[in-house]
């Protein structure tokens, strides 16, 4: 099979969410109706410091500062209202309240805005890596323990949390991922550091179902489907199939060997994901079809990427040239762009931009220029820069829409 570049379509029937709920996460916003207020926060690392700062958008003001034990990456947590901030070289995990929230009235829902805190609650061990979530659980997977450590979101304003610790087998660079009581987690060999397989567990921890992927890395979820990067293929796993069920669909001839998925996200009203596939490509992946791969060809190699995950249609990708690249994630199409930061070297240990979406913006760091430049979601302008100092390294943004209170 061959696949086209950039504009080729997917056979994707693709499926709306059958329920809301189906497809709750907890980062999913609605911002683009710009008849309803949204507020929108950017919390980012530096990358040589222990620092995270966090803005708010509109008035490009810094309204809160944290000091950690070492540069940290960010993650969304199972709500608007957490961002989890992993540091390996510390071997620990702390947590934030963004202090975005949604109060449901039951017609409605209300912005609740407080001052962003560094929570109490905190985890250790050795080399903290993939940070996973559902609508109400935190999974960390720690490398040089290969285990995983899991929390409830609604615990973390206590300092003495209840973890559940899951052993994977032998340490190895893996992952694990909640789905509601069910655990995907990552299957490994003695003497490799990357796992070969994934298996998801029930509720007492007895194995479901197993997916091969040999060096398997990175994961993302739509709907029900677990979606993992493997050498030769994408693995997918039903979580919602009685009995769960797991399947692959190999990479397409002609495009294996140097590429593969590392990276992959997951849209929340189409049964869709957005990957990465080499340094200058990126793929749509439609889990429901074998010939449901789109790849997109870059203009120049990636520096990094992030799905508007909610309704899932449109992805962005900042290249080595400092464009930012506007997707349309279902067919691959690149449909604009804009300069946003100068050329950046993509040789190792370079610190180089990253970018989050939400709310209707789209905000990319710029570590030699120590700002943030926001972008309008829409119009793919920039509408400002933020001065932030130091080197900016990892950005997270939250966003809550409603009348504030």
């Amino acid at each position: 099979m061959t696949i086209s570049a950039r504009t080729a379509p997917l056979a994707l029937a693709l499926s709306l969410a059958c329920s809301p709920a189906a497809f709750a996460h907890g980062d999913h916003d609605h911002g683009h109706d710009h008849d309803t207020p949204t507020a929108v926060r950017a919390f980012v690392a530096d990358a040589v410091a222990g620092t995270v700062r966090a803005f708010d958008i509109e008035s490009a003001e810094q309204i809160g500062a944290f000091t950690l034990d070492a540069p940290a990456r960010l993650h969304r947590g199972a709500t608007t209202g957490t961002i989890v901030a992993s540091m390996p070289t510390a071997d620990a995990v702390a947590f934030i309240g963004t202090g975005v929230a949604l109060e449901d009235h039951g017609d409605h829902a209300d912005r609740v805005l407080t001052a962003p805190t560094l929570l109490p609650a905190r985890l250790t061990g050795g080399r903290p890596a993939h940070v996973n979530r559902d609508t109400s659980r935190i999974a960390v997977f720690f490398d040089d323990d290969g285990a995983a450590q899991l929390l409830g979101e609604a615990e973390l304003t206590e300092a003495d949390v209840a973890v559940e610790t899951v052993p994977a087998g032998v340490a190895h660079h893996g992952l694990a991922k909640p789905v509601g009581g069910l655990l995907a987690i990552s299957v490994p060999v003695e003497g490799e550091r990357l796992p070969v397989a994934v298996s998801l567990l029930g509720a007492e921890g007895a194995p479901l179902v197993r997916a091969e992927c040999a060096r398997l890395h990175g994961e993302g979820q739509s709907g029900s489907v677990l979606a993992f990067g493997c050498a030769d293929a994408v693995a997918f796993v039903d979580t919602a199939a009685s009995p769960p069920r797991a399947w692959r669909h190999a990479y397409p001839a002609g495009y294996g060997g140097e590429r593969m998925v590392r990276n992959i996200q997951g849209a929340a009203a189409f049964r869709s994901f957005l990957a990465d596939f080499g340094p200058d490509g990126m793929v749509v992946v439609d889990p429901s079809a074998e010939d449901g791969f789109a790849f997109v060809q870059l203009p120049a190699r990636r520096m990094h990427f992030a799905l508007d995950a909610d309704p899932g249609d449109t992805g962005w990708v900042v290249v080595e040239d400092g464009r930012l690249l506007k997707l349309n994630a279902l067919t691959g199409a690149i449909l604009g762009e804009v300069a946003v930061t100068d050329r950046y070297s993509m040789e190792q240990g370079v610190v180089r931009p990253r970018l989050s979406v939400a709310g209707g913006h789209v905000v990319v760091t710029d570590p030699a220029a120590g700002e943030l430049v926001v972008v309008d979601g829409a119009t793919i302008a920039v509408e400002r820069r933020i001065a932030v100092g130091g080197e900016p390294g990892d950005v997270v943004l939250v966003a809550a829409s409603g009348a504030g209170h």
